[in-house]
């Protein structure tokens, strides 16, 4: 029997490494350490961050950000789009989130509108991939703008 058969069948409680004198403890205590790690590690080529935004969603840069005329239209496109959830000020309604503080004001351009042309998984938020990316980018540079007051 290989080493690797005799570790599993040891694992699932019978084989022969069971009546070696402490190795059961030993197995335990191996096997607790390489358990410990699989919730770090599991699906770490791309670990979710802000809604489950790819680690490349950060890198993509945004093409208007700080210009004042691109904040001006996100802000028109906002009061169509957004504001019916999302509150005019964005200061979120219900259980829906504030835009003017949290996470969108703590991420890169790019997740945010990563965000906004995906949605959510559970669909409570829609995809606005329908929007040309350009005013999916004047919404992210709007967005940018908001900075609530302190509470």
């Amino acid at each position: 029997m290989a080493f690797g058969d005799a570790l599993v069948k040891a694992l699932i409680g019978d084989g022969p490494l069971l009546t070696l004198p402490g190795w059961r403890p030993a197995l335990l205590m191996l096997t607790s350490g390489f358990a410990g790690l699989l919730p770090a590690t599991a699906g770490r080529a791309d670990p979710p961050d802000f809604h489950h935004a790819p680690l490349s969603a950060a890198s993509l840069e945004n093409p208007y950000h700080g210009q004042a005329s691109a904040a001006q239209a996100g802000r028109e496109l906002y009061a169509v789009h957004c504001a019916a959830c999302h509150g005019r000020s964005a200061e979120g309604t219900g259980n829906i989130p504030a835009l003017a503080r949290g996470p969108v004001q703590n991420v890169a351009d790019g997740e945010v509108f990563w965000f906004i042309t995906k949605g959510s998984n559970s669909g409570a938020m829609p995809s606005w991939a329908s929007l040309p990316a350009q005013q999916r980018w004047q919404l992210v540079t709007y967005l940018k703008t908001l900075v609530a007051a302190p509470m």
